[in-house]
């Protein structure tokens, strides 16, 4: 074993492939104090300060889920946002959310489970509305269509799905979510289809739900997000998963809208995109993921020279503009990529 430690500290060599896999997922964990060897195996110095933090975070996520375990409940979990703060602020200096977020992470790789099997769970973030039951070993939770109810963070445990809807909506935004809900004809009932928002970043809970609705369920899936950098990359978190958890992928979702070329069709004057966003749209161009997307990759480079657009000054175009015009007829024309 080669040593890469300075000082009295020791070296530490994990199998990349069972443990972490250092070099692609977890390299912020780390926090890039890794050295990765051509035999598959991975040292970790453990002389480096950042290294020997996030390593005993680690140690410290694994040290909770033993104690919970341990427990004659069976239903016993943690908020992962009450862990941080009950980590706050003399156990782990410059502790973060990210980085209490990256170490459940490699817990989950380095047991091989999911972070609901560890006790870890988030708050509830994404809404759902629609005709959709969903079905849990001891329980079973039905949606409405006329309003948005709370995507369960148990959605490991989701056994089957009832619904008679004809697609999926996916939104970005909370607030388009709740404009589509409170309109005169509303959305999930006009178009019998099931709405879902992850209210930005969507968390794993909706993640699995879109999964488990476009993969397995097979029900034709659009997604409607802000013609800009940020939009794209939620597009691509749904679409191709995120670095940590690729399994919850969607790769049959479409983007229904807002595309770079109707913008000005519609009369909507664009703006130019921010020097910040010019670099997103660098960064968002070197994703593996997307290059074999030729027309992606084609909508990204005219958004770069048209500029951006935000799904609101769609939706106004008239009342009740996107549930009786644009949605509808973008799937008939089939005009998603």
């Amino acid at each position: 074993m080669r040593q890469v430690a300075s000082g009295n500290f020791p070296s530490l060599t994990v199998d990349s492939e069972s443990f972490w896999n250092l070099s692609q997922d977890s390299a912020e964990v780390l926090n890039d104090s890794v050295d990765s060897k051509k035999d598959s195996q991975t040292s970790m110095n453990l002389g480096r300060k950042n290294c020997r933090s996030s390593f005993s975070l680690v140690l410290t996520v694994m040290q909770k889920t033993h104690e919970m375990l341990l427990t004659s409940s069976e239903n016993n979990k943690t908020n992962i946002r009450s862990f941080y703060y009950d980590l706050q602020p003399e156990l782990i200096p410059n502790l973060t959310m990210k980085k209490v977020n990256n170490a459940v992470n490699s817990a989950e790789k380095l047991i091989g489970c999911t972070r609901w099997d560890l006790g870890f769970v988030a708050t509830s973030k994404g809404l759902v509305a629609g005709d959709l039951t969903l079905n849990f070993n001891e329980k079973s939770i039905t949606y409405l269509k006329t309003r948005g109810d709370l995507i369960p963070q148990e959605m490991f445990e989701l056994s089957s799905i009832r619904t008679s809807a004809k697609f999926v909506l996916v939104v970005e935004k909370d607030t388009i979510f709740q404009k589509l809900l409170g309109e005169r004809e509303m959305c999930p009932e006009y178009l019998n289809c099931i709405l879902i928002t992850g209210k930005g970043e969507p968390d794993i809970a909706t993640r699995i739900l879109v999964h488990r609705l476009s993969e397995i369920e097979r029900l034709p899936t659009y997604i409607l997000v802000d013609n800009d950098p940020y939009g794209f990359e939620i597009l691509c978190t749904y679409r191709f998963g995120s670095k940590e958890h690729k399994p919850w992928a969607s790769p049959s979702v479409r983007w229904i809208g807002i595309h770079p070329e109707e913008i000005k069709s519609m009369g909507i004057i664009p703006m130019g995109l921010k020097v910040r966003e010019i670099e997103k749209v660098k960064t968002l161009r070197t994703r593996n993921d997307l290059q074999s997307e030729a027309n992606l990759c084609m909508q990204l480079r005219k958004m770069k020279k048209i500029g951006k657009a935000e799904i609101e000054s769609v939706a106004n175009l008239s009342y009740g503009f996107l549930t009786r015009f644009y949605i509808p007829e973008k799937i008939k024309l089939r005009e998603f990529y």
